[in-house]
């Protein structure tokens, strides 16, 4: 049985996904970091997972349904294209003209890039926070509170041509899990395959007796 914050995540995607319209792409989950040629221009990414989640003991019982409240966190990354190399402005031997030119084109990529990253916020807030999507398409209690909090924006990034920048925020949910009772393979297997080590407590002190009757015979 697969817990709920899973099948959460899956419809969280899924409505990003079919929100689209060309105004961003969603990708799962990837730890490894997104190269600016990857994300330049309209090439707007928003990324999702399950972050951490709590089980507040004083909501549930022993013995479920156990309450449930998972974290998933949203990566949105933007990049925007310089009209000239801005590695020129690590570079000693370039004129005082073209380090001018750089930090100018800089500074109008990165107006640029944090436009469109306010702008990509925008739009997910507004995909995830519908109230037509509220339950996520699955039923009653399948998921309440679905709630957006903590959004923060990075500086911007310089590599070569483009400015590249990053931001977060946080989707907080509630929910219900339920254990089914599922049984460990293991045990299972060294019930049916009689690998347990047990002993028969009368056959022992049966065979301690004959061993002392044996020794008592033997020494007389």
């Amino acid at each position: 049985m697969v817990m709920q914050f899973r099948t959460v995540k899956d419809s969280l995607l899924s409505l990003l996904v079919a929100s689209e319209a060309g105004r961003y792409q969603t990708i799962g989950f990837q730890r490894e970091r997104k190269g600016a040629d990857e994300v330049k221009g309209n090439n707007r990414l928003v990324q999702l997972y399950y972050s951490r989640g709590s089980f507040p003991r004083s909501a549930s019982s022993l013995s479920g349904p156990f309450q449930h409240k998972p974290t998933y966190q949203v990566d949105l990354t933007v990049s925007e294209a310089a009209t000239v190399d801005l590695s020129t402005l690590n570079n000693e031997s370039a004129s005082a003209a073209d380090r001018i030119t750089a930090l100018a084109a800089r500074a109008e990529a990165a107006k640029l890039a944090d436009d469109s990253l306010d702008e990509l916020f925008d739009v997910v807030f507004q995909v995830i926070m519908d109230a037509r999507q509220r339950d996520l398409d699955l039923g009653i209690g399948g998921v309440a509170d679905i709630y957006i909090s903590d959004f923060q924006k990075d500086e911007p990034d310089v590599s070569g041509r483009l400015v590249t920048i990053t931001a977060a925020f946080i989707v907080a949910v509630s929910m219900e899990e339920i254990v089914s009772g599922e049984t460990s393979i293991a045990q299972d297997q060294l019930v049916s395959g009689g690998s347990i080590n047990t002993f028969d407590i009368e056959t022992e002190e049966a065979e301690d007796e004959t061993s002392e009757t044996q020794i008592l015979t033997e020494g007389s």
